[in-house]
């Protein structure tokens, strides 16, 4: 199991822990309240957003942050989480991160994608499930490819199909394929 995932499976448990989904701002808040009254601790709502990929950053969570989230639920501390998880751990699983589903986009949509090492693609909604790259860095996907995906996920790996590269056969592609998309950021 990779770091990222580990980290997505601790979010899972304290959404579960929580009762819901940590989503938006309102969740943050109510997130850092409850974790200060369940234990002698507090974690900013910037730095919960931060790990649950809501504001982006190139820095991974401290070790003093997981501890905190893994304390918060029951566990002594973050490497005390990963000891006695990894058995539970099952490859099946409901997301419960930060997802983007082309359904609740509109032609003409901007989306920043990133995943490691420091890559880095912003694509266009033409509907269908059809993108175009507008830009790229660091990527095997240029500007102007098209492709179709069905949905976005952080921490997992971005799956797309009928990638037309130049004057290629369309062909299907992974990115992400280690540690997943680190980011997902519907653009203005």
């Amino acid at each position: 199991m990779t770091k990222i995932v580990q980290i997505q499976w601790l979010l899972r448990k304290v959404e579960k822990r929580l009762g819901r989904p940590v989503k938006s701002p309102i969740d943050f808040d109510y997130l850092s309240l409850r974790i200060g009254e369940t234990i002698p601790e507090r974690l900013s709502t910037t730095t919960l957003k931060r790990i649950w990929g809501y504001i982006h950053t190139e820095h991974a969570p401290r070790y003093s942050t997981l501890s905190t989230l893994a304390r918060y639920v029951g566990y002594e501390d973050w490497d005390d989480f990963l000891a006695k998880t990894t058995e539970e751990y099952d490859e099946s699983e409901f997301v419960l991160c930060n997802e983007l589903n082309p359904d609740s986009l509109t032609t003409g949509d901007r989306i920043e994608l990133c995943w490691q090492p420091d890559r880095r693609c912003v694509i266009i909604y033409n509907g269908n499930y059809s993108f175009t790259v507008q830009e790229s860095y660091g990527c095997k996907i240029v500007a102007g490819d098209t492709f179709r995906a069905q949905n976005f996920i952080v921490g997992h790996p971005l799956y797309l199909n009928e990638l037309r590269h130049g004057a290629e056969q369309p062909k299907s592609y992974v990115a992400g394929s280690r540690n997943g998309l680190t980011t997902i950021t519907l653009l203005k």
